[in-house]
């Protein structure tokens, strides 16, 4: 074999006999069991740039920053506080035109409403038109006789 030849041997517990041979290190059998420090760091930054590569092509993706993991769940809790404070509004709008809807001065009762809703849901008329429309003009059809 040609190159650099280092052998080493230790001993105590364990025995360990080897060489180096140029980058590589063989055990005295002949075996490769490893590489210097020197081949390992080639080996590495050839790895890191193919890395490199692949990220800019966009096969993978690099991995996040503890600040960029931050950032994005402060901005996910922002919209999701955002909406809850929509949907509050929402709701105290839907009561607040409950309570004009239904107070003391309606014609009818909060019962006689879900009856009318009730029946607008489950019954339609037979014609062509689609069933969300039959049941919206059998709403309005319920709604309007009960007002009279």
């Amino acid at each position: 074999m040609a190159g650099n030849f280092t052998s080493f041997n230790w001993t105590g517990n364990n025995f360990f006999s080897g060489y180096v041979n140029n980058d590589n290190i063989y055990t005295y059998n002949g075996d490769l069991i490893g590489v210097n420090l020197k081949k390992y760091k080639e080996i590495e930054d050839g790895l890191i740039a193919c890395k490199n590569r692949l990220i800019e092509l966009g096969e993978i993706k690099p991995q996040k920053t503890p600040e960029e993991i931050i950032k994005e769940q402060s901005e996910m809790l922002d919209k999701q506080t955002l909406v809850m404070q929509q949907m509050a509004e929402t709701c105290q709008k839907l009561q607040e035109q409950l309570n004009n809807g239904f107070g003391k001065n309606n014609q009818f009762s909060t019962s006689e409403c879900k009856e009318q809703s009730a029946n607008c849901l489950t019954t339609g008329t037979q014609n062509d038109r689609p069933d969300e429309d039959k049941n919206t003009a059998r709403c309005n059809a319920s709604v309007s006789k009960s007002k009279k």
